[in-house]
């Protein structure tokens, strides 16, 4: 007699716990990058290319997910339980802050139209239409071939494309059996050939969702194949130093789909060396307390970063400058870093409790749910 499948709502496997505090610490990075530009001289190097930051998040996400559930769908029903899963870890958070975002656009609106305040970048309502908003309620906005991706919550466009990837993952796992490996290579070498030619510049976000993800199933899938890989003493800490500099020095656009192979080596480099200083350092306790609130902090910051600047232009009333196609209000550096400082803190608290109030209480609940399927 065979043994049932094992659901997609069985406990989680092991964590790597390295791997929480590098999302932790990648989070911190996108917050810095989406800061208003209020000392334009301090976005250059590592901070003007923190948005390779996503890309490091789909090879984190494809590696997490392919190492929970590459085996473990096997039918119809493990297939909509793990989408279903998926849908309740991105969908509340998701929903919070677009809703917080309307409330923005209408703030502005009542600014304008009551009191005639001119706005210096995007128009109540106009960018951020009512259509915008109901493809950010379907998790289309990223996807589609529309200027969407920035409209509202900005940074959430790449949960809209990992949401599908997520069921396409899934759809190949389960239709490819023992060869899915030959599937999860197509799309991730695929999209990846795609985006560097840039054959559908349309769909770039979709591509860089792709290509990272299945790469991030790839590594997954050969660390499963070849248990007994191991690394020098030594690599996690190269790994992150590469990165680093390759961030530092990289011209604003070239060579993007490096950070792909650079985010696969570090993942190998921190889940098959022996433990050191620099592993241990990524299991302290206030990395990966960063690394469990990371997707709040992720969502959540571009809100108070668009309340900071409002209180920077209007209460402080500092003169708008233009840089990198926007208006933003003129700090000094020290200003600008205190400022920094001061939105980050708000950015963690607020995350902090969003994660315990809404985050962490329906995850629970839908896998409670779908282990009554």
């Amino acid at each position: 007699m065979s043994l049932p499948a094992p659901s997609v709502a069985a406990a989680a496997p092991e964590r790597h716990l390295e791997l929480e505090s590098v999302r932790g610490l990648a989070a911190l990075l996108v917050v810095i990058y989406h800061m208003p530009h209020w000392y334009p001289p301090f976005f250059t190097g590592v901070i003007a290319n923190g948005y390779l930051m996503v890309e490091l998040f789909f090879v984190l996400s494809g590696f997490v997910i392919a190492s929970a559930y590459s085996q473990r769908i096997h039918s119809v029903r493990d297939l909509l339980k793990f989408q279903f899963l998926r849908l309740a870890r991105l969908y509340p958070v998701h929903l919070l802050f677009l809703l917080v975002f309307l409330g923005f656009e209408a703030a502005k609106y009542m600014a304008s139209v009551r009191w005639g305040m001119q706005m210096p970048n995007f128009q109540p309502f106009k960018e951020n239409s009512w259509e915008a908003f109901g493809y950010h309620l379907v998790l289309l906005h990223g996807v589609l071939p529309k200027a969407l991706q920035a409209t509202f919550n900005g940074p959430s466009w790449s949960i809209s494309v990992e949401f599908y990837t997520y069921f396409l993952f899934a759809l190949v796992t389960l239709l490819s059996g023992r060869l899915r490996i030959f599937g999860y290579a197509i799309f991730a070498l695929g999209a990846l050939w795609a985006l560097t030619q840039e054959v559908a510049p349309l769909y770039s976000y979709t591509l860089r969702c792709l290509s990272g993800f299945f790469l991030g199933v790839l590594v997954s899938e050969l660390i499963a194949a070849f248990p007994n890989i191991r690394l020098p003493k030594g690599a996690a800490f190269f790994a992150v130093l590469f990165i680093l500099i390759f961030l530092g020095f990289k011209p604003h656009g070239w060579g993007d789909w490096l950070i792909f192979f650079m985010s696969a080596f570090l993942i190998v480099a921190l889940t098959k060396t022996s433990d050191d200083w620099f592993k241990k350092l990524f299991r302290s306790s206030a990395l990966l307390w960063l690394g469990t609130v990371s997707y709040s902090v992720y969502m959540s910051h571009y809100s108070i970063a668009w309340i900071a600047n409002q209180v920077v232009r209007v209460l402080l009333k500092r003169p708008d400058v233009y840089f990198e196609g926007r208006f933003a209000p003129s700090l000094g550096p020290w200003e600008t870093m205190a400022a920094y400082v001061i939105v980050i803190g708000v950015v963690l608290i607020l995350s902090s409790v969003v994660y315990k109030r809404i985050e962490l209480p329906v995850r629970q609940w839908s896998r409670q749910y779908a282990n009554k399927w």
